[in-house]
């Protein structure tokens, strides 16, 4: 009969440190979790990358310097800004360069005519049957004609000079006194 050998004591204590490292990585695979890892622990490039999702972030922890912005879609409403690079691209429903005499320069002009400008008083310019309601007048004393301030409002309680059936009232003042009275400048006008 065949003997087999006895194992030695450092063989019995190599065998059972295998077992309590396999049965160690056994446990720690079956019980650490979420809960149980400290916060702050993980590096990024310990996670796998796409393992984590969406559902599984706290809100508002992920900051910009964080988002791949390339990824992200465009904001409907902010579709139309890409072609809006100026006023005329951006559609306002008319514009005109006034005359310092209330004359519409045709040449400039889209959906206001001299029809449609009086001048009851001098510095003061009303805009009548634009067949819109303007939401915004912006106008800028023309720069040819020298230094100047405007004044607009849509707002009937706020006219100067122009009748209740004007649309805008725009007022050029002359900037050193603030006086609207025989200060007839040119203006570019828009309305959106």
């Amino acid at each position: 009969m065949r003997h087999i050998p006895r194992p030695s004591a450092s063989m019995v204590v190599a065998l059972l440190a295998l077992f309590v490292a396999l049965g160690g990585t056994v446990y720690a695979a079956s019980s650490i979790n979420g809960k149980s890892v400290k916060k702050n622990s993980l590096p990024g490039n310990r996670i796998k990358q796409k393992t984590v999702t969406g559902n599984r972030l706290k809100n508002d922890t992920i900051t910009g310097t964080q988002v791949n912005e390339a990824t992200l879609g465009k904001v409907p409403s902010a579709s139309t800004a890409d072609v809006a690079t100026t006023a005329l691209s951006a559609n306002p429903a008319a514009y005109a360069h006034i005359l310092s005499n209330g004359a519409v320069d045709g040449g400039d002009s889209l959906n206001i005519t001299s029809a449609n400008v009086s001048n009851p008083e001098e510095g003061v310019y009303c805009f009548t049957g634009l067949g819109f309601k303007p939401h915004v007048a912006l106008a800028e004393v023309d720069s040819f004609d020298g230094p100047g301030v405007t004044e607009t409002s849509a707002l009937t309680s706020n006219f100067i000079a122009c009748p209740p059936n004007t649309n805008v009232e725009i007022v050029t003042y002359n900037p050193s006194t603030i006086q609207f009275r025989d200060y007839v400048r040119g203006f570019y006008v828009v309305f959106l």
